[in-house]
């Protein structure tokens, strides 16, 4: 919801732009969620949560917000952590990361191929 209200309020403040105002909220979106999730291992609301990353890099959340993208279709990356044993969204997997507790060490997240190739469909056909 804290990351919406960041799309919601750029697009308030820009509205007089049209759809332009559209895309330049979502373009700040995407900028926020890279560089938080980069410098911190999560975003503003995952720190409500109480939630992060297991790891965090640059090139991670990069990857990982544009393979959010492919989770997107049919919200099918979404559903998918319905079935996953560590509840990891298709960009979470993609992205060989997982979001857990702050206070929680686990072991860490491999990257399992055969949904790293369904997400790079799914995000060829997001377009």
């Amino acid at each position: 919801m804290i990351d919406w209200s960041v799309f919601l309020l750029v697009y308030l403040v820009f509205s007089q732009l049209g759809v332009l105002s559209y895309l330049l909220a979502l373009i700040v979106l995407f900028i926020y969620r890279v560089f938080t999730q980069a410098k911190y291992g999560k975003t503003l609301g995952m720190m409500l949560l109480k939630i992060k990353l297991s790891k965090y890099s640059f090139k991670i959340a990069l990857k990982r917000e544009i393979f959010r993208l492919a989770s997107c279709v049919f919200y099918i990356g979404y559903i998918y952590a319905l079935f996953d044993k560590r509840l990891r969204t298709f960009h979470d997997i993609s992205s060989g990361t997982y979001v857990d507790y702050v206070d929680k060490n686990t072991e860490d997240a491999g990257t399992n191929k055969i949904i790293l190739y369904i997400t790079y469909v799914l995000l060829i056909f997001s377009f």
